[in-house]
């Protein structure tokens, strides 16, 4: 590839995105916030900017959050946690507007709760306005943040529970990493780095010995361990292991 295709693709690319975020509509900001169980911290202000050039309508709600193992995640609603003013609003162009969220929960949770906010773009049905015919398409869009009930004292503590090479069900061989965080507050994996060495299975020698971290970890590094969970992540088996069970130790910098 020429350098003046690179820079024709690159400007494309700009583009594209400069056009989505036009598309989008609005923004949810901050994404993320830390609330107290109660007191003048347990009420948080968000921010609903609209930088498009037509007026749109936003409702705003509040579910729980509940991850299993690999990730997958289950959301309920959570409003008896919760005040939101307004819940649902309309923005005009250029503009914002503020809504407070109150958490009412249980005053002394013995641990971080997570739960999500999700501002989600609704139908605006104005006077006089007229309905999509036929093959129109209205895009409507959702932002997805996260609220976290945080006591005091709180303070994360991740294990690595086991890690082991596997055979996948595609005949792929895995090395399968499951990550326990028996603290009280989330975390995320920041600048992970693993360490990982293996047995001889008949001499008493490291048959083999692996250093992972950045572009090997991808899929892991940086991921979200929230308190008192476990995540498991497979990744590609490094050269040299054998399967079943191998000794690894792993360092990270904590992110919140």
């Amino acid at each position: 590839m020429t350098r003046r295709s690179r820079g024709r693709r690159i400007i494309t690319g700009l583009l594209l995105f400069s056009s989505l975020i036009a598309l989008l509509g609005f923004r949810l900001e901050p994404i993320s916030q830390d609330f107290a169980p109660s007191g003048p911290q347990s009420s948080r202000t968000f921010r609903i900017e609209n930088p498009g050039d037509e007026m749109i309508a936003v409702q705003v709600s509040v579910a729980t959050r509940e991850v299993d193992l690999d990730g997958g995640e289950i959301n309920r609603d959570a409003s008896n946690y919760f005040m939101v003013y307004p819940s649902r609003l309309i923005v005009k162009p250029q503009t914002f507007k503020t809504v407070r969220v109150k958490y009412t929960g249980p005053p002394n949770p013995p641990r971080e709760i997570a739960y999500r906010i999700i501002a989600e773009q609704v139908p605006l049905n104005l006077p006089g306005e007229e309905k999509l015919q036929g093959g129109g398409i209205r895009l409507a869009f959702k932002y997805i943040g996260n609220i976290y009930i945080v006591p005091r004292g709180v303070k994360e503590e991740v294990i690595l529970e086991s890690a082991r090479v596997e055979v996948a069900d595609s005949g792929a061989r895995e090395l399968v990493l499951v990550f326990y965080n028996r603290g009280n507050r989330h975390t995320l994996l920041g600048d992970l780095i693993l360490q990982l060495s293996q047995q001889h299975p008949v001499y008493p020698v490291i048959a083999a010995q692996a250093d992972l971290e950045a572009d090997t970890l991808k899929g892991v590094i940086g991921e979200n361990i929230l308190a008192g969970q476990r995540r498991r992540f497979r990744l590609p088996a490094p050269e040299g292991f054998g399967d079943g069970e191998i000794k690894a130790e792993f360092s990270f910098r904590p992110l919140h």
